[in-house]
């Protein structure tokens, strides 16, 4: 968690018939002091994907999360926030990736039946690799 950190901002004397020239100085608030605005959504500023792929940019490189921040133009901090959010729940990314595209998902499923087909083939290639060199079977015609 950041800490907080209290910044003394200049307000001006505030009441009915008093003006900021009628004080001797300006008085100081702090940021928990000023109105914030209602009714106003949170944006983040970044989407989930930026996000994902600074992560797995991180990952991939063996360079400090500071020359990764640098170089997208993102603060350090930031950075290691979604770093720790990752490490915290994993699958959250995993969700995040496979839901990004439809056709990532269609791709992913195409493949996933490759490797079911291969697999079944090195089996039976292997099988019948089995069934030459128990035979004994030469280069020559057939003959043992």
């Amino acid at each position: 968690m950041a800490r907080r950190r209290i910044v003394p901002v200049p307000v001006p004397a505030q009441g009915p018939g008093t003006s900021a020239t009628d004080q001797p100085g300006p008085t100081t608030a702090t940021f928990a002091d000023l109105p914030m605005p209602i009714n106003r959504p949170y944006v983040a500023p970044y989407s989930a994907e930026f996000r994902h792929q600074a992560v797995l940019l991180t990952r991939s490189r063996n360079v400090p999360v500071s020359h990764v921040a640098r170089e997208l133009g993102i603060s350090i901090d930031s950075l290691r926030d979604w770093i720790a959010q990752a490490r915290h729940d994993p699958r959250q990314l995993h969700q995040l990736h496979e839901g990004t595209s439809e056709t990532v998902q269609a791709e992913l499923v195409r493949l996933r039946a490759d490797n079911r087909l291969l697999l079944r083939e090195i089996a039976i290639l292997r099988d019948a690799l089995r069934i030459v060199a128990s035979e004994g079977i030469s280069a020559e015609r057939g003959r043992r």
